[in-house]
């Protein structure tokens, strides 16, 4: 399964890196990439 999501308010790589971080961290979820430029959250899990 995969998903895409919006984020608002990401400004650097940093806050990319914190948000797959944490996503990855939740239960199910397999990979997490955060885009600051578009403002988007692609997760994959089961």
């Amino acid at each position: 399964m995969t998903a895409t999501l919006t984020v608002e308010g990401m400004s650097c790589g940093h806050c990319e890196q914190t948000v797959e971080d944490a996503v990855t961290e939740l239960d199910g979820v397999t990979d997490a990439s955060a885009d600051e430029a578009t403002d988007t959250l692609e997760i994959e899990g089961v």
